[in-house]
């Protein structure tokens, strides 16, 4: 088992009448398949990791593609499409479901924050939406309050755009700063087109 030089020697025929030799075999195999087994370990264990890497690789370009597109509404179905196609390409490549379950918790992780990304995305875009839709109908009234000549009517319509700026605020597309800051610009303007109103109106009389 072991060079005469290093105090062993060889194994005989006769080791194995007793024993000794079957089970100095036996411990050696087992001490060799304990090393292959580790270097087993950490070869999967590293291709975990580079399967990991490549897959979020794809996940930020999935990411990429998903905001190109400009239909928001389409983005989480886009993105739970594609990670799952992803998830299931990189940890088919691992065979063994001890290893698909270690890449599979730790590319979760990043699953649930791309899909928060996405989410606030979405969020954000349907906000900026709604907010650009009733700037224009604030905008648009403000354009009629310039072409009426009836106060009662023009009135109404400030009203109106008032009643839109509080609903604004209260469905968080403002604060009510910003909110009372669209007032004062609205209520500016009004006065200002009233005044030229008022100077026409004198003109004709001194007309």
């Amino acid at each position: 088992f072991a060079p005469a030089d290093q105090g062993g020697r060889r194994a005989y025929a006769s080791d194995f009448v007793g024993g000794e030799g079957t089970l100095a075999i036996g411990r050696s195999l087992q001490e060799g398949g304990e090393l292959q087994y580790q270097l087993f370990e950490q070869e999967m264990a590293s291709k975990v990791s580079g399967a990991l890497g490549q897959a979020s690789t794809e996940l930020n370009n999935l990411q990429l593609e998903i905001e190109a597109e400009p239909d928001y509404a389409k983005h989480g179905q886009l993105y739970a499409a594609g990670t799952h196609k992803i998830q299931n390409k990189f940890r088919k490549g691992l065979i063994f479901p001890k290893f698909q379950g270690l890449f599979d918790a730790r590319f979760g992780g990043e699953l649930e924050r791309g899909r928060m990304k996405v989410a606030h995305g979405v969020r954000d875009s349907q906000l900026s939406e709604a907010k650009g839709n009733r700037l224009l109908f604030i905008e648009q009234r403000m354009d009629a309050f310039q072409n009426e000549p009836d106060q009662v009517t023009r009135k109404e319509i400030l009203r109106q755009v008032h009643t839109e700026v509080d609903e604004g605020v209260r469905t968080g597309l403002w604060n009510a700063a910003e909110g009372a800051a669209l007032k004062i610009q609205a209520d500016n303007r009004a006065e200002g087109e009233n005044l030229i109103i008022e100077s026409q109106n004198i003109a004709d009389d001194l007309f």
